[in-house]
């Protein structure tokens, strides 16, 4: 008899921790487009850090990284770098790079962002 009760006392008690870990976890992968925003300016900024401007308009900046030409374009509301069409930000209204002699920025609807 103590047995069935310890046993059902040990189900209780993982289920709630179960349910606690699920509550959690979904927490965790809930879309919030702000940490999608900053992970992709933490991207473009880490990629720019590590290659050489090559040329700089409102609407691309092209860059050098070990002998590659990698260029930040605009396509609809997204920004992608290319060669390929890897996604780094996404739902832009609007964007355009901002190119000073020591700086580069990259400007949306939410301010502007020192990329370089």
């Amino acid at each position: 008899m103590t047995e069935a009760l310890l046993g059902l006392l040990a189900a209780g008690i993982c289920a709630a921790l179960l349910s606690s870990l699920m509550e959690s976890g979904g927490r965790l992968f809930r879309y919030d487009p702000d940490i999608q925003r900053n992970l992709g300016f933490l991207q473009i900024r880490q990629r720019a850090a590590v290659s050489r401007i090559s040329s700089c308009s409102e609407t691309a900046l092209v860059m050098i990284r070990n002998n590659q030409e990698y260029s930040l374009t605009f396509s609809g509301d997204r920004l992608v770098q290319t060669p390929g069409y890897e996604i780094l930000l996404e739902s832009l209204d609007e964007g355009r790079f901002a190119c000073e002699p020591d700086a580069v920025w990259l400007e949306t609807e939410k301010g502007r962002t020192q990329i370089r």
